[in-house]
């Protein structure tokens, strides 16, 4: 992709960053860090808006990944000058960063966009109350009760439509409440008990049961997510020093249990 790009146009371009910002990443075997963002609504070197988002690429080294991440953020409307690909056999557009040239701050229909992609976005629902749509993380999100605690319920979507077909599941899953409460804790026993005791038991501390272990899980939260599936995310309860626990599930059942983070 790399040699691809490089052989692109040199083009200047502006648009607005996406909701989630800068990201960066490096490969198991590479010695290049890789910078990555989307541009969401853009403006190509003919002066033609598009809405086809921009993914823009660099590869660089560590010192200069922490840099490029500290020059850009979301929502910010910037100028850039890149190699560009268009996109072609349903891709999206790819561009290699050159250099950054600055905010377009007199670009007034891609500042107005910027505002209007960080208005709130709200869903009310008379069982679970009110959702806010949090764009970083592309999901709809609210304050829900499990029983006695407070979790966070979230819905994997950013859109009104489909947020209403994993509400249904989610009512479901309320609706047997004790039943996957009782379930997911069993599951995350039977898969990792052996792990906690054999692997992460410090000096001194004692070899516990599956009901234990079960209990000492909090629930945190509930994700709910295309196809019907969804995941229970605990706190551990210090049974792996602090990480987090996740069953994930479909509504036949808990399917599998991994320790996290």
């Amino acid at each position: 992709m790399r040699e691809q790009l490089e052989r692109q146009p040199i083009v200047e371009v502006a648009g607005v960053v996406g909701p989630r910002g800068p990201s960066g990443g490096q490969s198991r075997g590479q010695s290049d860090w890789t910078f990555w963002m989307t541009l969401e609504l853009w403006r190509g070197p003919d002066g033609r808006m598009r809405r086809d988002c921009l993914s823009v690429r660099k590869w660089v080294d560590h010192d200069t990944l922490e840099k490029l991440m500290d020059t850009f953020s979301a929502f910010e409307v910037v100028k850039l000058r890149v190699h560009l690909a268009e996109s072609s056999n349903g891709s999206t557009p790819e561009g290699l960063l050159l250099s950054p040239l600055g905010p377009a701050d007199n670009d007034t229909e891609l500042q107005d966009y910027s505002r209007k992609l960080q208005e709130p976005v709200t869903l009310d629902h008379p069982r679970f109350g009110r959702f806010t749509l949090d764009r970083r993380m592309g999901w709809f999100e609210a304050n829900a009760t499990w029983g006695t605690d407070s979790i966070r319920l979230s819905l994997s979507t950013e859109s009104e439509a489909e947020a209403g077909a994993l509400l249904q599941v989610a009512e479901r899953v309320w609706d047997e409440r004790k039943n996957w409460d009782r379930q997911v804790r069993m599951k995350a026993a039977a898969e990792l008990l052996d792990l906690r005791n054999e692997v992460w038991r410090e000096e001194g501390d004692v070899v516990i049961d599956a009901t234990e272990f079960g209990a000492r899980m909090r629930l945190t939260s509930i994700g709910m997510s295309d196809g019907g599936s969804f995941e229970f995310w605990f706190d551990d309860g210090d049974l792996f020093w602090g990480h987090s626990i996740c069953v994930v599930c479909d509504e036949n059942g808990p399917k599998r249990a991994s320790m996290e983070g």
